[in-house]
């Protein structure tokens, strides 16, 4: 809990809006960088930046939009860019973009939070294995197979017991000799 609370208040107030590494890294179609490494290349280049207590891997910064994607774009020089970015691409624009801010991946003081620097458990993790809401109860399919039988059984007893019906009242019908209707009675 400490953690947690450590993030919240490492975290810059100011602003409003985080970015999330791993959907801009995969934009472009690369690897997530560190986080380590995109801070200092953010504070180096004279903006501030912190860690989101929301979401693990993203960050905020009053930097423009440009130098985070300039950030980025420096990232995938350094490594290499993915062979299968098709030309024209979403991902060929936004790295045939040139990079307008001086970049520098050089390691900052500041880029380490503390909260991390201490090793605060910043972000909790489930207590056990599929722990937390569970899906909405549904029948076992054993369950539905058993029903079934169920089901055969109760039918197959229910005509059984329509078939003794009808013996018991035909049994208590008495045999009429239909002939005898036909023929006059002689006395």
């Amino acid at each position: 809990m400490q953690g947690m609370l450590k993030v919240i208040l490492e975290e810059l107030q100011d602003v409003p809006f985080h970015y999330n590494l791993a959907t801009l890294s995969s934009a472009v179609r690369t690897a997530c960088p560190p986080l380590i490494k995109i801070n200092s290349a953010l504070l180096n280049a004279g903006y501030r930046v912190s860690g989101v207590h929301t979401r693990t891997g993203s960050i905020k910064t009053d930097a423009p939009m440009h130098v985070v994607w300039d950030a980025i774009r420096a990232h995938v020089k350094e490594i290499g860019r993915s062979p299968h970015i098709a030309e024209g691409s979403p991902a060929d624009r936004i790295l045939s973009t040139e990079i307008t801010t001086d970049i520098s991946f050089t390691l900052h003081d500041d880029a380490e939070p503390e909260s991390r620097r201490i090793k605060l458990v910043r972000f909790q993790m489930n207590p056990e294995k599929f722990w937390g809401p569970k899906a909405r109860h549904t029948e076992a399919p054993k369950a539905k197979q058993d029903s079934t039988k169920r089901k055969q059984q109760n039918q197959s007893t229910q005509a059984s017991a329509a078939a003794d019906d009808a013996l018991t009242v035909a049994e208590g019908v008495e045999a009429v000799d239909l002939d005898a209707k036909k023929k006059p009675k002689t006395e």
